[in-house]
């Protein structure tokens, strides 16, 4: 299971009910059940009585199979419940060695497109004893259902490795629905290591852990120290430690794709100054994140929160769990020092900056706390690994709010991408441009005079509700904190499953202004079109409506998850230039000569580019919409929002009518 709350320690007991059937409470005895008791539960209205009278029509041996041909034999093709009949009784036939071709040929003929499906499931368990199975195949290749469709490419897929024959079958196969078409192209890919979080390796070297780490908080970055938990260490029997920060690095010879896995559930872990993963879970444990190495040194952090003197073991290997092979970590103290020294030479320009990052996906800033000294010199490095553009905005103590609202309201101004959504105001300290995907800025200023939270936002109209952090001026940062708390942030992880008992209240006492409201600040409008409202950049919404024919809960997915569907036009691709340049957008047009990119919304942002300029091309599996977008929102806000959407952007609509 993949529910959040489950891991390996504590377990959870979930109880399934169909919302549109009673829940079955009378339960026949099968245990001591004669055999024509048994035949009769063959055709039970609930799976799980039948699959346990086929169990037990197994277990009494080869008897039952004259007493088995009658019952169906009894039975007349016209009775609603012969397909039934005639399924179960070819699966108990099949654990009993014995195949009826005459029962099973009807099966394939049947009206009812579930049972033409699961006679064709039938066929990868007996088609070496059956003459016509592959003429059968192919015939239901062709089936006008695309669920028999799918199970003909399941059962190739089975047999083909020892009977290749039956790959012909998969030349008939009419790929018209978006299933099949995804069944035919995972039956491509065959065995072969599939990346991705999504695909856990479940079998990991032990010669894979990574033993040697710098202590942070207690210790130079290039004085390496005995870290608790190494290799022939007794753990650790110290207190608690709240706070734990460890790096390591890893020297590659060429660019490639690790995994990292560790086991706990309050952490950070960047790879090269970018966050791959914020986890605060007392359930899910089990982290493991793809890290793209680059060629030469690489960096990796993990802070620990809730953390042990003992730091919990950390294994870094290939897609399929094993060493990297074109790639070390340090084996010894000593190597680990001469890999910090040369990472702190190669860097040493930017040692005394302040780095803030764009955390790619998650509309945030990493780290959302810096600190500086009143009246000091600051030096700000701001880097962009996301795929959207972001700023970073300085502003006076208590301002952000102020700021936010103003710049919401720069998103209908047709002069608002020119003023890189800077609002006209006299609290904003200090402020870049808008940074392009892989870009960076930098920021040099004085540090302000008074202590306090210098709040720090990106402008881009809906991001500074979630997209925002500090600058603590103070001279002394922990005195500064215990006196002045940190205010707690408003903020959900919202997930579909919230909504469960909230969505049919979607269709009626919705506030349109409110719900209007959210889609200006959240900048809705900016990449999408709601009518005639809005810029074509991604998907149409009134399009996306029709294509779920108003189904909320299907439209509220698309927004909490948006990229568990990636239409290919609208799928973000990074052109890599040479020398460390590259561009990333939407793919607009391709011919033999040149590649047209849209890198944002606006026209402005549009670029040809010569094929001979391109070294490489990936597309990414992240949608260009973030997927935090609406934890900023409260439950109401969020189905006003979806009222609204649903209701194309129109006040007459039915959720926003009131009567009594």
């Amino acid at each position: 299971m993949r529910d959040p709350q489950w891991n390996h320690e504590k377990g959870r007991i979930w109880r399934v009910v169909h919302n549109g059937k009673p829940v079955a409470k009378d339960w026949p005895n099968i245990e001591g059940a004669t055999v024509p008791q048994l035949l009769a539960l063959l055709t039970h209205p609930q799976d799980i009585v039948r699959h346990h009278a086929r169990i037990r029509l197994r277990g009494l041996g080869s008897e039952v199979v004259p007493a088995l041909d009658a019952w169906v034999a009894a039975k007349a093709r016209s009775q609603a419940e012969f397909d039934q009949a005639a399924l179960e009784a070819l699966w108990v036939l099949n654990a009993h060695g014995q195949v009826r071709p005459a029962l099973l040929a009807g099966l394939l003929k049947s009206a009812n497109p579930q049972y033409r499906a699961a006679a064709v499931q039938l066929i990868r368990f007996q088609a070496e004893r059956l003459p016509d199975a592959l003429n059968w195949l192919t015939a239901a290749a062709q089936d006008p259902h695309p669920r028999v469709r799918m199970a003909v490419v399941s059962v190739v897929a089975h047999l083909r490795p020892r009977q290749p024959q039956f790959e012909a079958a998969l030349a008939k196969v009419k790929a018209t629905e978006p299933p099949v078409q995804q069944m035919l192209a995972d039956l491509k890919l065959g065995t072969k290591a599939v990346r991705g979080r999504s695909i856990p390796v479940l079998e990991v070297s032990p010669a894979t852990r990574v033993n040697q780490w710098l202590a942070f908080g207690e210790t130079t970055a290039t004085e390496a120290r005995p870290i608790p938990g190494s290799v022939g260490k007794k753990k650790d029997k110290a207190g608690s430690i709240t706070t734990q920060t460890y790096r390591t690095f890893v020297e590659a010879d060429a660019a490639q794709t690790a995994l990292l896995s560790v086991k706990h559930g309050f952490l950070d872990i960047s790879a090269n100054g970018v966050q791959l993963l914020s986890a605060d879970s007392q359930w899910s444990s089990e982290q493991q994140v793809q890290v793209e190495l680059q060629r030469g040194l690489n960096n990796i952090e993990i802070t620990f929160r809730r953390a042990k003197a003992t730091m919990p073991p950390v294994f870094l290997y290939d897609l399929v769990g094993q060493p990297l092979a074109r790639a070390r970590v340090a084996t010894n103290a000593a190597g680990l020092k001469t890999f910090a020294a040369a990472w702190d030479a190669a860097h040493a320009a930017d040692a005394n900056a302040l780095r803030v990052q764009a955390v790619p996906n998650l509309m945030q800033f990493a780290p959302r706390q810096l600190h500086a000294k009143p009246g000091a010199p600051v030096r700000i490095i701001f880097e962009n690994p996301d795929l959207m553009q972001h700023n970073f905005v300085l502003v006076a103590a208590g301002a952000d709010e102020e700021i936010g609202l103003l710049a919401d309201q720069m998103a209908i101004r047709p002069d608002a991408l020119a003023k890189q959504y800077l609002p006209d105001s006299k609290k904003i300290l200090q402020a870049t441009a808008l940074v392009n995907p892989n870009g960076r800025a930098e920021l040099n200023f004085t540090a302000p005079a008074q202590p306090g939270r210098y709040p720090y936002l990106c402008t881009f109209p809906g991001h500074w509700r979630v997209m925002r952090g500090v600058l603590i001026v103070a001279d002394n940062l922990a005195d500064f904190l215990a006196k002045n708390p940190e205010p707690v942030a408003q903020l959900t992880e919202w997930k579909l499953a919230d909504f469960a008992e909230d969505l049919k209240r979607v269709g009626q006492h919705r506030n349109f202004a409110r719900g209007q409201q959210q889609f200006t600040a959240l900048a809705c409008a900016q990449c999408h079109q709601l009518g005639k409202t809005g810029v074509a950049f991604g998907p149409n919404l009134s399009d996306t409506l029709k294509k779920y024919k108003g189904d909320a809960k299907a439209v509220l997915q698309e927004i909490l998850e948006p990229s568990k569907t990636i239409e290919e036009k609208y799928r973000n691709v990074t052109l890599e230039l040479g020398d460390e340049n590259s561009l990333t957008g939407l793919i607009l047009a391709e011919d033999a000569a040149s590649v047209t990119l849209q890198t944002g919304p606006a026209a402005t942002q549009i670029q040809t580019v010569a094929k001979t300029a391109i070294k490489s091309r990936k597309a990414s599996a992240l949608s260009l919409m973030p997927a935090a977008l609406l934890n900023s929102l409260d439950k109401e806000q969020i189905l006003d929002l979806l009222a609204y959407l649903l209701a194309e952007g129109k006040a007459d609509g039915a959720a926003f009518k009131h009567g009594h």
